[in-house]
């Protein structure tokens, strides 16, 4: 899950990973935030992107610098983040989108999540890129239980 940015004579890498904030045990799923100039020395960042709700967290994904504005959400900057992840519920994990005007520092959700769902609670890890010859996002992700990806 990074995001490798570059500025005019320095470069900045984002890397989002899973975090409990509250215990060193897994569960309480969050997106925390780390950054690094020279991928030696880490900064860690406040949370980039909270579970709305008991009982669900925010598990694996990908995120990406949205050069071209192709999802509408940064009308004015060439510059914006988009993240897609699993939310993963007692019942289901679905893909859902956020967003950041501000380099990945804060997330907004986006209104019409989640994006993908199946109906399935084995459905997680999605890898998004931009795919140039066909000018169009692309994604793999994991069907756990058939042990397929798709």
């Amino acid at each position: 899950m990074f995001v490798r940015r570059g500025y005019m004579d320095k470069a900045r890498t984002d890397l989002f990973h899973a975090d409990n904030p509250s215990e060193n045990i897994a569960g309480n799923q969050h997106w925390g935030h780390a950054t690094s100039t020279d991928l030696y020395h880490w900064e860690n960042q406040a949370i980039a992107i909270f579970p709305g709700a008991e009982g669900e967290g925010i598990f694996s994904g990908s995120s990406v610098i949205d050069v071209n504005n192709t999802s509408g959400f940064f009308p004015n900057q060439t510059n914006g983040v988009v993240a897609m992840y699993t939310l993963n519920t007692a019942e289901e994990e679905t893909q859902e989108i956020a967003y950041s005007t501000d380099g990945g520092y804060t997330f907004t959700k986006y209104a019409n999540n989640p994006v993908i769902s199946i109906n399935s609670t084995q459905f997680r890890d999605p890898k998004v890129t931009w795919y140039p010859p066909a000018q169009q996002w692309v994604m793999v992700i994991a069907y756990a239980q058939e042990f397929v990806i798709g």
